[in-house]
């Protein structure tokens, strides 16, 4: 799975939203009942892992399973560089960003689904394109319709718990973990990371990432406004 944000994003819903939730979790259901029914082909044909009648899986009627688990969500960081699209179910890092890369380059990026949303725009579409390349959001662009800005939220603008909901609304119909990564402002405190864990717990989800931003040294991603310069002094030392 990647991608999430784009889709979001070109049918007008906001990562945000109570929306995006479900249809998160009707992507997941769907992905495992498919991904289950092969498998369940597979052990009728080739005969179910080793441990399946000693599993759980008898007793929910089923008779063969070639896999014990059949989905995960891998965190997909680097193919998705391929698909040039955002990476997992996270929602956009930025719509514009820095990417350092292995020879140390820095690489400006910009979301290509903004350009082609904001480019639909008419005469906006300049001065929006030219603040998302300056600061990465459009959050501020006044300019622009409510719905548009709406669609189009970054992950430091996303409440935490907010990240952690999208994660449990595709964990309660994967079999195994989900990768998503919850990011902080570098002002977050110890309390912060905190109620993140105890809500990752109490959603009954696999694991949790938590990132504060600016808390390593030449971090992968970068705002643009603030390039590779913004490392967290405190945890640099």
């Amino acid at each position: 799975v990647m991608g999430l944000a784009e889709l979001l994003a070109q049918i007008g819903v906001a990562y945000d939203s109570e929306e995006a939730l479900a249809l998160g979790a009707r992507i997941a259901e769907f992905l495992t009942r498919e991904a289950r029914a092969a498998s369940v082909e597979l052990g009728q044909r080739r005969g179910s892992f080793p441990a399946f009648h000693d599993s759980l899986w008898p007793g929910r009627g089923f008779t063969a399973l070639r896999n014990a688990a059949v989905t995960c969500i891998a965190p997909t960081g680097t193919i998705s560089l391929i698909a040039a699209c955002s990476s997992g179910i996270e929602p956009f890092f930025a719509l514009a960003f820095v990417r350092r890369v292995l020879d140390g380059r820095l690489l400006l990026e910009v979301s290509p689904t903004v350009t082609t949303v904001l480019s639909a725009l008419g005469p906006a579409a300049a001065s929006a394109l030219e603040e998302v390349r300056k600061h990465g959001s459009l959050r501020h662009v006044t300019n622009l319709p409510e719905e548009i800005r709406r669609r189009f939220p970054i992950a430091l603008e996303i409440p935490p718990a907010f990240h952690v909901r999208m994660q449990a609304a595709f964990q309660a119909h994967i079999d195994a973990g989900v990768s998503k990564t919850v990011n902080l402002p570098p002002h977050a405190s110890p309390e912060a990371v905190r109620e993140v864990f105890l809500l990752a717990r109490e959603l009954h989800l696999k694991g949790i990432t938590v990132y504060r931003y600016g808390s390593r040294p030449g971090q992968t991603l970068s705002l643009v406004e603030e390039g590779p310069r913004h490392d967290c002094r405190e945890c640099a030392v």
